[in-house]
């Protein structure tokens, strides 16, 4: 809970008792002005958010009795106003607890980090899960970047246009919920600044990241703050149609479909083949487009070193990080976080990655037949491959959605494992990683030493 609030809820709860115990005394009435004025200040410094409304109907209602005792005896009031104010109370603070404002883990690099969006429109390729035809594929990436940004900056939300994208990820997480009460994310301090000023120190190396499916691009944003912080330009592709939605800066709006992504009759690992296909073509034509970027008049002209590129993913996005990395000549890594190996092209498995490859999964590793095929991969990548077993995880706990309620362990959305401590470990073995094979760094890799961690 953020300070004002924990405030608001303690005077209230001091309002209550003192009214309790001094009901007789007629100045008590003017107790609820003083925590009127921390209320409004608690919405004008932090902000609304539906977690306290409980509160601020207990204020309100606090203020009526004051008016009402104010001007006359109406202590029959008190009793019924203390009873109803108690239950209030009490879901306010359950609430604002079990559904907090997340507090975010620090980015640990020397850098500050800056943020930027971008449309991107492939006209060479025709999209194969658009209801329009002959539309060609459009995406839309989002780069995370060293920055020094300044005091007039805005500060990013964490999910832009939450109004539509809130019950779009509601469904996602199979949350019997309206949207609305995702709401209170965008209250999340990120500590990245839109389009603040690059950096000086560059060119940096590449990474770009592929979310899971029916995932978003922000979905990992911990990670991206965290290597971007560290030296990196981090991009993250909505891949359209297999994510929960692509916004366009136009208004358009593309929500996942199931039957074009999976069409039935097709069998699942066949339609996934389909989708790690065109998001590694995503991926191939983002790196173009970058390219011309940093040569030409660009914000981010010359920030990119792009003889130095890693790819990354979490789900089938780990399997769409692996395809379009062994298809790059430039490409130096590639890390999978949980990743739906099941769909990776058999001759990729059968030959294994000549990119270092980076393995991090949880114990299950999305079910039997994936973990074996995942450890076919692994095993026929080389001496560089490495492969990080973390217990008590689960596929969702390599994302930030255990960052943004306790609850996340209760609905089935992360393992039993400590947040912080497995945010730690991606973070410290993906940028270690990174680092190792991107900028001839070893000391951080050498240096890493947690005891869940089994090559």
């Amino acid at each position: 809970m953020r300070p004002l609030e924990i405030l608001t809820l303690i005077l209230l709860l001091a309002t209550l008792a003192a009214v309790w115990l001094g009901h007789r005394q007629r100045r008590i009435a003017w107790l609820p002005w003083p925590v009127a004025i921390v209320a409004v200040g608690h919405l004008l410094v932090e902000g609304y958010r539906w977690q306290m409304a409980p509160a601020y109907l207990l204020v309100a209602l606090l203020l009526v009795w004051s008016l009402w005792r104010l001007r006359g005896d109406n202590r029959r009031l008190t009793a019924p106003m203390l009873i109803l104010g108690l239950l209030l109370l009490l879901a306010a603070a359950f609430l604002s607890l079990a559904i907090p404002v997340a507090v975010l883990p620090a980015a640990t690099g020397p850098y500050q980090v800056g943020t930027v969006s971008y449309a991107l429109r492939d006209e060479a390729r025709p999209d194969p899960y658009s209801p329009e035809p002959g539309a060609v594929r459009e995406t839309v990436v989002q780069l995370w970047y060293p920055a020094v940004p300044d005091a007039d900056d805005e500060e990013a939300p964490f999910i832009e246009k939450l109004e539509v994208a809130g019950p779009a990820l509601a469904r996602r997480l199979g949350l019997p919920i309206p949207g609305f009460l995702l709401s209170h994310i965008n209250l999340v301090e990120t500590d990245v600044y839109l389009e603040a000023e690059p950096a000086g120190g560059g060119p940096f190396p590449l990474l770009v990241f592929s979310h899971g499916l029916r995932g978003i691009r922000v979905q990992n944003t911990v990670l991206m703050r965290e290597l971007a912080s560290h030296g990196y330009v981090v991009a993250a592709i909505d891949h359209t149609y297999g994510n929960a939605l692509t916004i366009f800066p136009d208004g358009r709006i593309a929500f996942f479909d199931q039957d074009r992504a999976f069409p039935p009759g097709q069998s699942t690992v066949a339609s996934g083949a389909r989708l790690v296909d065109t998001w590694a073509d995503d991926v191939r034509f983002f790196l173009q487009e970058a390219g011309r970027w940093n040569e030409g008049d660009h914000f981010l002209a010359g920030l990119i070193a792009p003889e130095r590129v890693g790819t990354f993913g979490h789900s089938t996005g780990g399997a769409a990080a692996i395809e379009a990395c062994a298809s790059l000549s430039v490409c130096g890594a590639v890390v999978v976080l949980d990743g739906w190996i099941q769909p990776v092209d058999d001759a990729i498995v059968s030959a294994g990655l000549q990119a270092p490859v980076l393995f991090l999964s949880a114990p299950d590793w999305l079910g039997e037949d994936n973990r074996g095929r995942g450890a076919s991969l692994y095993a026929n990548s080389g001496e560089t491959a490495r492969l990080i077993t973390i217990p008590g995880t689960t596929h969702f706990d390599f994302t930030d959605i255990p960052h943004l309620s306790p609850l996340a362990a209760h609905i089935g959305l992360s393992g039993e494992a400590d947040t912080g401590e497995v945010t730690a470990i991606i973070n410290d073995t993906t940028c270690a990683f990174f680092d190792w094979h991107l900028k001839g760094e070893h000391a951080a890799w050498d240096s890493l030493d947690y005891e869940v961690v089994t090559d």
